[in-house]
């Protein structure tokens, strides 16, 4: 089909005879545009007007030197502009993807192990131990490994806890003890918060923080010192050589102890992401208790206080 001065498609139906110029300059506006970074496309069209070549492929050699009309140059370089800046803006993106990502890691709070692999698939051994977590910001807590007892990481101080018999159980302070799962926190940085006027039960101290830190979506380490009306613990003791493949065997062995006015801390970590990895699958909170006297330890069951005996500090 040839192409000259008088004739171009408008519509499918066939070929209509322009006299004005002007739109046919018009169609070669859109053609630049929709061929911008097409260069070669461009002179295809410039040169096929002019001379209208009879050669075969998509790709024709030009007839002639042809030169390139004004609204070339003044439509590549808008094109080239475009072109970088959508290049700035996906490069913005990822930059802000990436520091989103970075940002979901503030918290000093760290994990090791998981308590389902310790509960479901048996894997006692331990993953860390307390002697890399010695500085006196460092706080932290979970079980010995093969499930022997209880750690509480205070200060730095690493204290376990271990079974005697039903009614007694004993407390040392050790150089270093290992854990099949830890939860721990080396950088705290504790403040004081504010505790509203009232008793607390452990679930009641779990939805109080809840509310209080409701736009902060990070683990929290909590510290409350002072006296415990009541407080009901205990310590795992795993009989020797036992395997585990479910909670109800991970706790065979496991002792029970109540305290009534009981001066000590609660030491726990507060998280809504972190279920059956340092927390049970129906909380969101995991505390440890040790007693002023460093007699007593154990992880908390139940407990009761009144806010005016005790004091609660919180680090992000």
């Amino acid at each position: 089909m040839t192409f000259n001065n008088h004739y171009f498609i408008l519509f499918r139906g066939g070929l209509n005879k322009v006299q004005n110029r002007s739109i046919v300059n018009l169609l070669f506006w859109y053609k630049a545009i929709k061929f911008a970074f097409q260069y070669r496309g461009v002179e295809q069209l410039v040169a096929r007007r002019a001379h209208n070549p009879k050669v075969a492929g998509s790709s024709p050699a030009s007839a002639t030197k042809t030169r390139k009309r004004p609204y070339y140059f003044l439509v590549l370089p808008f094109f080239y502009f475009y072109s970088m800046c959508r290049i700035a803006i996906y490069v913005l993106f990822v930059f802000y993807i990436v520091s989103c990502t970075s940002s979901t890691s503030t918290s000093s709070v760290k994990a090791v192990g998981k308590m389902s692999d310790v509960m479901w698939k048996g894997d006692l051994k331990g993953k860390i131990a307390t002697d890399s977590l010695n500085s006196k910001t460092t706080y932290g807590l979970g079980p010995i490994e093969f499930l022997k007892g209880e750690i509480v990481l205070l200060e730095g101080e690493s204290y376990v806890s271990k079974v005697i018999d039903s009614i007694s159980h004993e407390v040392n302070k050790v150089p270093s003890v290992s854990a099949p799962f830890f939860v721990y926190s080396s950088n705290s940085d504790l403040k004081m918060v504010e505790f509203n006027l009232g008793h607390y039960t452990l679930k009641e101290l779990e939805e109080y923080v809840n509310l209080l830190y409701k736009n902060y979506d990070q683990p929290l380490l909590i510290r409350i010192d002072g006296i415990f009306d009541q407080i009901k613990l205990h310590s795992v003791n795993l009989p020797e050589g036992k395997k585990v493949s479910s909670p109800n065997e991970a706790h065979e062995g496991l002792i029970p102890y109540d305290f009534k006015n009981i001066s000590g801390s609660l030491i726990g970590f507060f998280s809504r992401n972190h279920k059956a990895i340092f927390t049970h699958h129906d909380s969101f909170f995991h505390a440890h208790f040790i007693s002023d006297d460093r007699e007593v330890l154990g992880h908390i069951d139940e407990t009761n206080f009144n806010s005016s005996k005790v004091t609660l500090k919180v680090s992000q």
